[in-house]
């Protein structure tokens, strides 16, 4: 393995780490002084209500983590799916399937330099039982601070 392979990597698995310390219960990012770049779509339609959100966390190679909250449901909400999307629009990684409750729906950590240029979006989807989409809300792209300009 080369050396800038192994630093890469060590600095990806740190800033996982980061992001889920930063996720799990450290004081919130404004009372910390660190205020990381963050893209949110707020949603309340159809009996939902709710945001989805793509925040970076780390420096260099960071990662990307995506989540989603909601405050309200219809009774038809069978089940909440929070992804990761690059730039393509390709889900690239996802919470899996969490039933339809209040409050955090689903999140979805993976490493900035996987993404293309740097740049992911959110995706927060809601299906009845037969698998039908009931909702569905993606935010802006988010770039790293680190990301190329395109």
């Amino acid at each position: 393995m080369s050396i800038r392979k192994a630093v890469t990597t060590a600095v990806a698995v740190a800033a996982t780490a980061a992001g889920l310390v930063l996720t799990a219960g450290a004081p919130s990012s404004a009372a910390s002084g660190y205020n990381p770049p963050r893209q949110c779509s707020l949603y309340d339609q159809s009996g939902y209500k709710g945001d989805v959100c793509v925040t970076y966390y780390g420096f260099g190679d960071g990662v990307f983590v995506a989540d989603a909250h909601a405050e309200r449901y219809p009774a038809g909400c069978a089940r909440f799916r929070v992804d990761l999307i690059d730039t393509y629009g390709t889900r690239t990684w996802t919470s899996g399937d969490v039933p339809c409750v209040t409050g955090t729906v689903g999140s979805a950590r993976y490493p900035a330099i996987v993404f293309v240029k740097e740049r992911a979006q959110a995706r927060v989807t809601s299906y009845d039982s037969t698998g039908a989409v009931l909702l569905s809300v993606t935010t802006d792209v988010l770039a790293s601070p680190y990301a190329p300009r395109l």
